[in-house]
């Protein structure tokens, strides 16, 4: 039977410990707790991607360096300005200089040309010039319509005349996160109260060539969306940050790099920078300050300032944003996880919850895959995997405290059982020690152990003094009656169960630690059953065994038991005194005694038949020169056999009085029945009398006369079927029921009735008289024939019923039996008085000789009717 409340407790358990994991895994999550350890574990998600090949990253490299001094902004601005020419030649599309000439030279008058001559190219290219900040970190807008963006107060910009130059400006400015990484990029940028936009987001708009004066219109926040353009949304921070993917790593870059120096000295190819957004910075310098660590770089490598703008732009590009899960989503992730682990592992081994945990951290790092490829959502992983393990951790540590607690009173059960198992079966020695080890469990706690016999629960034990009254008894009975434990208050009450057997209750007033004592309490229970079972099992072998030598002892009849081979086991002495010069056990069988003591041979062989069949039957024998009746019954499957002889020799000679008795009076009685019916006949066959009335006497006269023959000759042939020739053979029963019902078929012809006779083909033989048998069959089929209107149906249904007898059926749809005169129908001279049969011929004897017989044959006999609709007589009788 299934522990239903054990499995209940384990799933409460995990609940319970998946509910509290959770509140506290939520609470550190709030805290801002493990912030850095929390971006370290998302950086799995940053893995390499191809790009769009749209942006070429122009560096400012050790080359350059090399070449031209160590600070770009002393190189002379003629560099820059050739520069321009050759990416306005290319036919570049957008060219962005990560780069802040703050200062005023002479020669920015050569930038400024060089911008002017690119503006008269045909598909001129768009210049962006860098601003940054000087805050260390962001300071929330003030402009009422962005509140969601950064404040600069006193940005760091080109001169007046390169500002009033350049195409677009865009803030360079970037923030790391609290582990120094750049992860986010700032969006909207509140420079003295005028809004501006970063360096990424100006140089992808300018690559759509968006006016700088329609950037703020084409740019709109919704909550926290940002729109950068109908098709581009990023989901942007209180601050307007927006999380940008990474492309490249600073070992596998995937953006094309070109030396500045190799640009100004003619040596790169310019078709590579067409139609191409163009970023210059400072790259592939080794003493470069402008590098920053990122999530992508697992071994700690910086990337240059350029790099991250361009993955940054390559993000807009490609519409890839990242999305951090919300708050609610969080929590929610962290609660499902937690209860799930807890919950699961609640009903497994600590092994199978370590491989338990390993898949499902392995699943969610899995779905959070699955999650950012598909929608670009950053799963809190560690949060996550600590959900998943928290509760699996504590699991197995409650697991191996409570094995450590198991261990400790398993030792005490397994001595509480072996103490047991020395009282020798002895259930009166057994109770103490078990109310023994309930006062252990209990310290101190008052109940009773009360044994079950059957539906009464009887006190045996008082444990601490509590007496019959200071229980609850209704909790006891439940648990008796439910067979699972029962609670009401602090009493709790344990059924001592064995193989769906209540053997015993235990009742404690639980005072101290409730759940460990009562699980203690029904260990206890189970471990004892099986001991207590062997003990009352033992004494009610006692009790049987006394009770079987009473009988044999005390009984007024002769009776023997016998093996499966029908040798003698046991016998009273009634039966030994029934052959006292040949005891039972100096014959090799039963048979053989019986074969000693003159049984013919031809009912020996009967006898014999009858045993093989394995069911019970009676038989009336001659034993020496008696007569009894013998009943031989089989004990259960053992195929060993009680044999019981009753002395009938009084009641068998009483039996041939009557007989003898009725014959002669039988025979007395047909001689003048005969001579009435004769002259009537005559009478009728002479035209009757004149008189009607005189006439109508003369017929009721014959009438009555033939129904007093009918009786006679039924009294006959009942009491011949009786005491007439028992011979057996074995009969085909589907053969004989066939040659029955063709010797009738002339009677049912005459009413108009049809007769339908089915028979399995493979032969029924029974071991059977075949007068008998045959006058049965007989009676049977007159019955449906007389009892069925004309017009109606007879069925005979002859076929074996699967339990090594043949069924014969006799069904028919006349007039019915009512249900009150079906008990009766068996009883010699009953009939059946209704208005439809009041003028059917009959004795009441029919019924009363197929009975007879049936019983004869160790047979049964029964019937299904509706009064009204018709009547179905069911024979079984036993196989050879």
């Amino acid at each position: 039977m299934r522990d239903i409340t054990g499995e209940y407790e384990r799933f409460r358990t995990g609940i319970i410990l998946g509910l509290g994991c959770a509140v506290g895994l939520t609470l550190l999550l709030l805290s801002g707790a493990f912030m850095r350890f929390q971006l370290g574990a998302n950086n799995i998600h940053y893995v390499g991607a191809p790009t769009s090949e749209r942006v070429v990253i122009v560096a400012l490299d050790d080359d350059s360096f090399a070449a031209y001094g160590r600070s770009p902004t002393m190189w002379p601005r003629t560099l820059y300005a050739e520069l321009i020419d050759a990416l306005s030649n290319a036919r570049a599309r957008v060219v962005a200089f990560d780069l802040i000439f703050s200062e005023s030279e002479p020669e920015d008058v050569s930038i400024i040309n060089a911008l002017e001559t690119a503006r008269q190219q045909p598909e001129r290219t768009r210049f962006v010039l860098a601003i940054a900040g000087n805050a260390p970190l962001p300071i929330p807008s003030t402009l009422p319509d962005h509140r969601r963006g950064i404040r600069v107060t006193r940005p760091l910009q080109p001169n007046s005349q390169l500002m009033a130059a350049a195409d677009y400006t865009g803030f360079v400015d970037v923030y790391p996160d609290i582990d120094s990484a750049i992860r986010r990029q700032p969006s909207l940028i509140d420079v003295n109260d005028e809004l501006a936009l970063s360096f990424g987001m100006t140089t992808y708009l300018a690559s759509l060539r968006i006016p700088p004066q329609a950037m703020q219109q084409v740019v709109t926040l919704s909550g926290d969306t940002l729109n950068i353009t109908p098709q581009r949304q990023v989901t942007v921070d209180d601050l307007g940050m927006w999380m940008q993917d990474y492309f490249s790593t600073p070992v596998d870059r995937r953006f094309p790099i070109v030396s500045f120096r190799d640009i100004i000295e003619g040596e790169a190819d310019m078709t590579q920078f067409e139609d191409k957004i163009v970023l210059v910075g400072v790259a592939n310098s080794i003493g470069a300050t402008d590098r920053y660590p990122v999530p992508a770089s697992a071994s700690g490598l910086l990337m240059s300032g350029v790099e991250i703008h361009a993955n940054a732009i390559e993000t807009l590009i490609q519409n890839r944003a990242l999305r951090t899960q919300s708050r609610p989503s969080e929590i929610l992730m962290i609660v499902v996880a937690s209860v799930t682990a807890a919950v699961g592992g609640a009903y497994l081994r600590w092994y199978v919850k370590i491989a338990l945990w390993g898949a499902a951290m392995l699943a969610g790092v899995m779905i959070a895959s699955w999650l950012f490829s598909g929608s670009r959502l950053v799963i809190n992983l560690l949060f996550l995997w600590l959900a998943l393990s928290v509760p699996i951790l504590l699991a197995i540590g409650a697991e191996i405290t409570a094995e450590i607690r198991r261990r400790r009173y398993a030792d005490f059960l397994l001595n509480s059982v072996v103490q047991l198992e020395k009282q020798q079966l002895y259930i009166q020695r057994i109770w103490p020690l078990v109310a023994e080890d309930v006062r252990k469990i209990g310290r101190g706690s008052r109940g009773v152990i009360l044994a079950a016999n059957g539906a009464e629960l009887t006190v045996v034990q008082a444990i601490n003094g509590c007496t019959s009254g200071c229980y609850p008894h209704h909790i006891a009975e439940q648990a008796r009656d439910i067979g699972q434990s029962v609670t009401a208050g602090s009493w709790y009450a344990v059924p001592i169960n064995w193989q769906e057997h209540v053997r015993g209750v235990i009742v404690l007033d639980v005072q101290h630690s409730p759940r460990h004592t009562r699980k203690a309490v029904q260990d206890l229970a189970r471990r004892i059953a099986p001991g207590i079972e062997n003990a009352i099992l033992h004494q009610h072998l006692q009790s049987q065994n006394k009770t079987q030598e009473t009988i044999f002892t005390n009984m007024p009849e002769a009776i023997i038991a016998l093996d499966n081979d029908l040798r003698p086991l046991q016998w009273n002495a009634i039966f030994a005194a029934l052959s006292p010069q040949s005891p039972p056990d100096r014959h090799p069988d039963f048979i053989d005694i019986l074969h000693e003591n003159g049984i013919a041979d031809h009912l020996l062989d009967d006898i014999k038949a009858q045993f093989a069949v394995g069911v019970l039957f009676k038989r009336e024998i001659g034993f020496s020169t008696r007569t009894f009746n013998m009943t031989a019954a089989p004990i259960d499957d053992s195929r060993q056999w009680v044999v019981i002889l009753a002395n009938v020799t009084q009641i068998a000679e009483l039996s041939q009085l009557k007989t003898r008795m009725i014959r002669m009076a039988s025979h007395d009685l047909k001689n003048p029945l005969a001579r009435v019916i004769g002259y009537t006949d005559l009478i009728q066959l002479q035209g009757g009398l004149e008189n009607p009335e005189q006439d109508r006497f003369i017929t009721q006269i014959e009438v009555a006369g033939k129904e007093m023959l009918e009786i006679i000759n039924d009294i006959l042939d009942l009491e011949q079927l009786r005491d007439g020739d028992k011979q057996k053979e074995l009969l085909d029963v589907g053969r004989l029921m066939r040659e029955v019902c063709a010797r009738y078929e002339p009677s049912f012809e005459q009413k108009s009735q049809e007769l339908r006779v089915t028979v399995a083909e493979e032969p029924l033989v029974v071991n059977g008289n075949y007068r008998q048998i045959s006058q049965m069959m007989a009676n049977l089929l007159t019955n449906a024939n007389k009892y069925t209107p004309e017009d109606g149906r007879v069925e005979v249904d002859v076929t074996p019923n699967g339990n090594g007898c043949v069924r014969l059926m006799v069904k028919d749809n006349g007039y019915g039996i009512p249900e009150d005169s079906q008990a009766k129908l068996f009883t010699e001279f009953y009939r059946v008085r209704t208005a439809d049969t009041a003028n059917i011929a009959g004795t009441g004897l029919g019924l009363s000789l197929v009975k007879s017989v049936i019983e004869t044959h160790n047979g049964k006999i029964w019937l299904n009717s509706v009064a009204g609709e018709g009547t179905t007589f069911f024979v079984e009788l036993p196989l050879v």
